[in-house]
């Protein structure tokens, strides 16, 4: 597609004649690689997208996996593990 920007241009080519210049081959090459630019600029824009929303998840999982630490050292769950087992030991010798 051809830009709103670029079409007058194109269209002035091609109301002057001139037998020297192949004005339509011109404004054809223009076009050809005006879409091939547009094409591009897409496909770059979406890999940008995909790459912003990998980039997102993976802050976003960071920051959770951070606070998971934070709230796992907050829980005091070796001691008691250590303290039952001790008990648990204590209690199979007095038998």
């Amino acid at each position: 597609m051809i830009s709103p920007l670029v079409r007058p241009w194109c269209l002035s080519f091609q109301t002057k004649v001139d037998e020297k210049l192949d004005t339509r081959r011109a404004i054809v090459v223009v076009e050809t690689i005006l879409s091939h630019f547009s094409e591009r600029r897409f496909l770059i824009t979406d890999y940008y997208e995909h790459w912003k929303v990998h980039v997102v998840a993976g802050k976003e999982f960071k920051s959770q996996w951070q606070q998971f630490i934070q709230n796992a050292r907050k829980v005091p769950i070796l001691p008691a593990i250590i303290s039952r087992l001790y008990n648990n030991n204590n209690n199979n010798i007095n038998l």
